[in-house]
This record gives C-alpha cells, structure tokens and sequence, in this order.
C-alpha cells in the first residue's frame, strides 16, 4: 500500500500504527474488529511491495512464519495468521 494515512483497513485487520520497519517488511500495531465490539490487538508485519514479485522473498516469510508457528515460549509471539492481500504478503501475530 503506497497510502501511509492511519489507521486504514488490510483485508480483515484495521492497521493503526507503524512501530517498525527492517529490510523487508514493516510492522504495524493493528486490531482484529469482530462481532459485537470484539476488538483483538495483533500486529502485522507486511513486506513491502518491491519484493511482493521476487519469490525468494515471498518464500522467506513464509519460511520464517513456519519456523515461528512451530515454537512455543512466552517471549515468543504466536503466528495468527499468513496471507496474501491483494499485491501484499503479510504475517499477522
């Protein structure tokens, strides 16, 4: 997404804050918003677009939500989700 207004809806996900970015991708505070008020706080890390053509990177996040999903700590954050929006790869945790 070129549009860096905030918040702005990402498939299901309402992204309310940049907190980070690194090589690849850029993290987002985020909110899940369900039924009745259901409000759940994630964040996304999405890679950024000039790569969502290279394979290798697209292989490499989802590489990386593999590994992840197979961890289990409390300083580790659990995978909710992996995905594709549109031109857009993400990893939702």
């Amino acid at each position: 997404m070129s549009d860096d207004r905030l918040p702005q809806t990402f498939g299901r996900y309402v992204l309310r804050e940049r907190v980070g970015q690194g090589g690849m991708a850029e993290v987002f505070r985020a909110s899940l918003p369900g039924f009745g008020g259901f409000d759940k706080q994630v964040a996304i890390k999405r890679m950024f677009r000039q790569y969502s053509h290279d394979h290798k990177f697209i292989e490499m996040l989802t590489d990386e939500a593999k590994i992840v999903s197979q961890l289990a700590h409390p300083n580790i954050v659990q995978i909710l989700d992996v995905g594709q929006i549109q031109n857009d790869y993400f990893i939702g945790f």
